[in-house]
C-alpha cells in the first residue's frame, strides 16, 4: 500500500493541514508505507497556480522528522526527493526521473547492498523489453 496526497495551492498546502496529514499516515499507515506528496497543476475548474515546489520541500521535511520513512515529491520530475532512500544509511536506492527507473539498487534479498537495511518493498525490478 502507499498514500498518495495531492497537495494543492490555497486549499490543502498550509503546515496545519501538512501536518494533519503526516499524523494520520503514521497513525492509520505506519512509517513504512511510502507517502507521495503530489504537486497540482491548474485544470478543469480549479486555476490556482501549480504548487510551489519550496511548499513541498518544507511537506517532504515535515514527514521525514516525524518519522515516515519512505516520502516522494511527485510531478516534479528530476527533484531529489522522487528517489527512494535508504531510511538507515541514506544511499540512494531507486534513482527516478518522473516515472522512469534510472537505477536500481536493491539487492534480491529487498535490502539495501550498503548497509543491509531490509526495504519494504514487493516485486522484483526487470527493464521493459523493447
Amino acid at each position: 500500500m502507499e498514500v498518495v496526497f495531492l497537495m494543492v495551492t490555497g486549499l490543502c498546502d498550509d503546515e496545519e493541514v501538512v501536518r494533519n496529514v503526516v499524523i494520520n499516515h503514521l497513525k492509520y499507515a505506519g512509517p513504512k508505507t511510502p507517502l507521495h506528496i503530489t504537486r497540482y497543476f491548474p485544470a478543469y475548474q480549479y486555476m490556482e497556480k501549480p504548487t510551489p515546489i519550496d511548499s513541498m520541500e518544507r511537506a517532504y521535511k515535515l514527514a521525514r522528522r516525524e518519522g515516515i520513512e519512505y516520502v516522494y515529491l511527485g510531478n516534479v520530475p528530476g527533484h531529489p526527493y522522487e528517489h527512494t532512500y535508504c531510511p538507515k544509511c541514506g544511499h540512494v536506492l531507486i534513482k527516478r526521473y518522473g516515472v522512469m527507473i534510472v537505477r536500481y539498487k536493491i539487492t534480491g534479498r529487498n535490502s539495501c547492498p550498503y548497509c543491509g537495511e531490509k526495504i519494504p518493498i514487493i516485486g522484483k525490478y526487470c527493464r521493459e523489453l523493447t
